[in-house]
């Protein structure tokens, strides 16, 4: 079983013993397990234009630009 169902059933049979059996004690036992997480996959420049050139629709390209805030020649929000 991989390490975040795990945790997600420790974190429902915690829940069970404090709030359904009102043991508390028991639920002291369960531990989550420790995994290393993934850094999320970050697109090149080349790679933001491209799927920002891929949109046929100017309000899906504007969301895009916007969202990425890399895409060239599209104008930056003023924040």
């Amino acid at each position: 079983m991989p390490p975040p169902a795990m945790n997600s059933h420790v974190a429902a049979l915690r829940f069970f013993f404090t709030t359904m059996l009102d043991r508390p004690d028991l639920s002291r036992k369960l531990i989550r397990v420790p995994y290393p997480r993934k850094l999320p996959t970050v697109l090149s420049p080349d790679e933001v234009a491209r799927l920002v050139a891929a949109a046929t629709c100017i309000k899906h390209r504007a969301a895009l630009a916007e969202a990425s805030a890399r895409a060239p020649g599209w104008p930056r929000s003023r924040r």
